[in-house]
């Protein structure tokens, strides 16, 4: 499954753990081992937001909904 990741990680670039999950057809909360793996071998990295600098809330934020979102390492 780590290489059906990297390959879609290859394709897109940039993804949320919805979209990979769906891509996959399983749980989102079956994902965090994978990831941290392809993390640890530096083939991807989390994106972190700052919402605190952000002036509308992040309920509001287009930002909210790409959390867990996850970027290809170059």
């Amino acid at each position: 499954m780590l290489r059906e990741i990297k390959k879609l990680f290859k394709e897109r670039n940039a993804l949320n753990t919805e979209e990979i999950a769906n891509y996959l057809n399983i749980p989102e909360d079956s994902l965090d081992g994978m990831l941290q793996i392809l993390v640890r071998k530096n083939f991807i990295h989390k994106v972190e937001f700052n919402c605190g600098t952000c002036s509308s809330g992040c309920t509001s934020c287009p930002f909210a909904q790409h959390k867990d979102l996850y970027e290809r390492v170059h």
